[in-house]
């Protein structure tokens, strides 16, 4: 049974109506906005990569369908995602946002017991921030969510914005179950007289890569046995694979986005066998793109590489956007949500604010757009992109494939940009920081290493892709290496690289006192033969030894790394966030990493045992914790 996440009444739809009267004004009189207000198709083909499409240069078939699509509406060349995986990019980008709380998740473990992360306990969305979702409601338009993506599921923030929300039965989705809901839902809607808004994010060109879910021409020429071994090959073992299988993944990367083109069109198809399309937004984008080979990987995440965060972004309206245009002026995911906005002739309602502008001037050609971007990672101008982080300066012209650091060569040209970042990212920064809980915890919480503001003084390397500890030495020239897979993210010393300084790990934390622990991985197999490793919580502080180290177990991936658990000494209070500097040896015979680092409120230490909890009970406070504006 497909599920619905919630559905609204008569009642609900005339409580939404009479918001949007009180909230949003009549559109005013544009040529480009229709005088009705239009539906929004928002299409996400999730790991969609823009120079993949047929219609953005690439020499294959494998979009035929939206290059028609795209004749039709406004394509936009150089279009660039705000994250590099769908749990950072995809809330950035419905709500026009650089840095945002996480919308869904994978769930998180720590030492072997499941507790809440500070996005679920103690950050609290900034009270400007608006999702896309939430404001069309408002409006007065019906939102549905269909997906298949199995990190958005029914219990996740992102699917309680909708007004419906809704899965394919099976565990196993196929692409054209996925669509044919879609279309159905689009269907039954298409005579309610009530705009609607229909959010379709589908795990298309995504792997894995089924044999009915890849158009077998791009196969011609591999044998089968080999395909069925590619197939099946490990992503994260990239660094073993050969030109041949490499030539294989990429032909099946291309079948499953031809599959998902075709599905694509006869949605679209389907709009305009309704009646519906001379009044109907379409969108179509992805989160972010893929590595196919390019920087020794195979997957995504980690550095906002352009082979990871250039994206497609196609907007058709028939009467109000332009046939036929193809601009080529740098654009972000976060300028999508102000410019569906403005398309329907929607203003923001007072006290919410974006990051990203309208595109609309682009469109009719009254404007010419910007001529730098940036994200929480990166600055890219017409020529040079930098990474603040690793340091890493590229120059786009002559190496658009970002393969060489020209910083030491043009250092005057690095500081620049890691300047006018700065200035630029700051101020969203500071705000989403300053997003937390003043009230104090009852709870134990906890930080991935990758949710924390890393400093060190010297280049951090990043990167989702898996890649073995024996081999990390060899794909990064870094002293750290910051490990970002999912559920297990830690940040590495290497081995025999020179460290000039502490590394400082910061969070937003609310106020009160703590007692603090920090998860060390480490190959050791005893407390006895760790290295050394001090602590501090303030430059004015000498450096000290932990109270307390235990063992945890080995825990991480398939690798001989053991967790320790290493104790701060008594209590730590919290009163403007929290930092930590951590002293390993300057040089290391081994890895050495920091994985998370856990909070323990003084009144839950001092509070006696409570029973464990039901998971209904885990439901009710969950939805105490909404109402009280925690999530």
């Amino acid at each position: 049974m497909a599920v619905d996440a919630k559905r609204h009444g008569d009642w609900g739809r005339a409580r939404f109506a009479l918001l949007a009267a009180l909230l949003l004004p009549a559109a005013p009189a544009w040529t480009a906005v229709p005088a009705k207000r239009p539906n929004v198709i928002f299409i996400v083909l999730d790991t969609a990569r823009a120079d993949h499409f047929s219609g953005y240069g690439y020499p294959k078939d494998t979009t035929p369908r939206l290059d028609r699509f795209a004749k039709e509406g406004s394509v936009f060349l150089n279009n660039f995602s705000q994250g590099s995986n769908s749990q950072n990019s995809v809330p950035r980008m419905l709500s026009s946002r650089h840095y945002s709380l996480r919308v869904f998740q994978m769930d998180q473990f720590s030492w072997g017991i499941r507790q809440r992360t500070p996005e679920n306990v103690s950050r609290v969305r900034d009270i400007e921030q608006a999702f896309l979702p939430e404001l069309l409601s408002a409006a007065g338009y019906r939102t549905a969510i269909v997906t298949d993506h199995n990190f958005i599921t029914p219990e996740s923030r992102l699917f309680e914005m909708f007004d419906e929300g809704t899965r394919p039965e099976s565990q196993d989705p196929s692409l054209d179950s996925t669509f044919h809901i879609a279309t159905r839902w689009i269907q039954e809607h298409a005579s309610s007289g009530m705009p609607f808004f229909l959010y379709l994010h589908v795990l298309a060109p995504h792997e894995p890569y089924p044999t009915t879910e890849v158009d077998p021409r791009f196969l011609k020429g591999y044998p089968a046995a080999d395909v069925a071994a590619v197939r099946t090959k490990p992503a994260w073992r990239s660094g073993e694979w050969s030109d041949e299988e490499l030539g294989i993944h990429r032909a099946l990367y291309d079948g499953k986005l031809r599959r998902a083109d075709g599905l694509v069109g006869d949605l679209l198809d389907a709009v305009d066998g309704t009646g519906l399309k001379m009044n109907t937004l379409v969108v179509v984008t992805s989160d972010h793109g893929e590595n196919l080979g390019e920087h020794g990987s195979l997957t995504h995440g980690g550095m906002h590489w352009d082979s990871v965060t250039h994206v497609p972004l196609i907007l058709a309206l028939p009467g109000a956007i332009p046939a036929g245009r193809r601009i080529a002026a740098p654009t972000q995911s976060v300028d999508i949500v102000p410019t569906i906005l403005d398309l329907c002739g929607l203003p923001l309602p007072a006290g919410k604010s974006l990051d990203g502008i309208s595109l609309k001037g682009l469109i009719l050609g009254t404007e010419t757009g910007r001529d730098t971007v940036v994200s929480q990672d990166s600055i890219r101008t017409g020529t040079r992109k930098y990474y603040p982080q690793e340091r890493f300066l590229a120059d786009l012209k002559s190496d658009p494939g970002e393969l060489n650091d020209i910083a030491a060569r043009e250092p005057e040209t690095a500081t620049s940009l890691l300047r006018e970042w700065e200035r630029r990212v700051e101020p969203f920064r500071r705000r989403y920081d300053e997003a937390v809980s003043t009230a104090p915890q009852r709870s134990s919480f906890y930080f991935p290493v990758d949710t924390m503001r890393l400093e060190a003084a010297d280049s951090i390397h990043s990167s989702w892709d898996w890649v073995e500890p024996s081999q990390m030495v060899m794909v990064s020239s870094a002293a750290w290496f910051l490990h970002e897979s999912g559920m297990h993210p830690v940040l590495f010393a290497l081995p025999g690289r020179a460290r000039s300084g502490a590394l400082v790990l910061s969070a937003p934390v609310p106020k009160g006192e703590y007692r603090v622990s920090v998860a060390v991985l480490s190959p050791e197999a005893s407390t006895a033969t760790l290295p050394p490793i001090g602590y501090r919580f303030s430059a004015r502080e000498k450096f000290l030894a932990f109270e307390k180290i235990s063992p945890l177990g080995r825990r991480w991936r398939e690798s001989s790394m053991n967790y320790f658990l290493y104790r701060t000494r008594g209590w730590v209070r919290a009163d403007e966030g929290f930092r930590i500097e951590l002293t390993p040896p300057s040089t290391l015979p081994d890895l050495w990493g920091v994985a998370q680092v856990r909070f323990e409120p003084r009144v839950v230490s001092e509070s006696p045992p409570v029973p464990a909890r039901r998971p209904e009970d885990d439901a009710a406070l969950s939805r105490l914790m909404r109402e009280r504006g925690y999530w």
